[in-house]
């Protein structure tokens, strides 16, 4: 009968891997399982558990009010969350600043920002929710390489300013509906290429990195200004030598 139940038992072990490869779309999409079985408040709650103080969100007993009530939230009539706002609240909500965990974000979410807050964490732009539309993380501590080449579809602002983020940037796949780039004051490296820009990108700001070399550039470009003050680029490029991009690019 032992024998039995260890055969059985290691027939529900071997099992195991495979029932791991069958995870919903979502759920391989946010890398963790049981993602889209959390609710909004569990997913918030993941999202601020690494700061250093107890959040303003949370009681004297360590339990978190619902998220209705957490100063900065919004919520639409279904309770799902679509805005955060908790730009400049260093003094107020993050006095000893801590960990942000971006991953456990909802997928409803619309809005993200957290400018000027001093919080660490890294930042994986593929697994962000997929119909956001802006993200602000400008004046943080947070560190790691962006992958810009997996953008949420819908995203219009992506603000990454002043930070530590690391490391080569693609640029020549943006996503089609992006508006604003902003990922200065970095130390982000290597030769900088904007061709196939978005069609509706206003500007890129790119000064206070560790970029060098010439900055490549086609007719895509033509229309965006592109601040460059502070880096190492040495001269603009044209691939094609059609149009004049002097006036768009500012050195100083």
């Amino acid at each position: 009968m032992l024998n039995g139940i260890l055969m059985q038992n290691s027939r529900i072990i071997n099992m195991l891997p495979v029932f791991q490869m069958l995870q919903t779309t979502d759920e391989m999409y946010h890398g963790r399982v049981g993602y889209d079985s959390l609710s909004q408040q569990i997913l918030l709650e993941l999202v601020v558990e690494e700061l250093v103080d107890d959040p303003p969100f949370a009681v004297d007993s360590g339990c978190f009010n619902d998220i209705s009530t957490w100063k900065g939230v919004s919520c639409d009539e279904k309770g799902h969350v679509t805005n955060i706002d908790w730009s400049s609240k260093f003094d107020t909500f993050f006095p000893q600043g801590g960990v942000i965990k971006m991953e456990w974000l909802p997928s409803s979410l619309r809005v993200f920002d957290i400018y000027r807050n001093a919080l660490r964490g890294s930042v994986d732009l593929s697994i962000l929710p997929r119909d956001m539309q802006i993200i602000d993380l400008t004046e943080n501590q947070l560190t790691g390489s962006l992958n810009l080449r997996q953008l949420p579809k819908l995203l219009e602002v992506l603000d990454l300013a002043c930070n530590t983020f690391s490391g080569w940037v693609d640029l020549t796949t943006l996503t089609s509906s992006l508006r604003v780039l902003d990922i200065s004051h970095n130390k982000l490296t290597g030769r900088i290429k904007c061709t196939g820009m978005p069609p509706n990108m206003n500007y890129i700001r790119l000064q206070d990195n560790l970029f060098h070399g010439d900055l490549l550039l086609d007719d895509s470009a033509c229309h965006i200004q592109i601040s460059l003050y502070e880096t190492s680029i040495g001269c603009v490029q044209h691939i094609n030598g059609s149009v004049d991009f002097y006036n768009r690019v500012i050195f100083g």
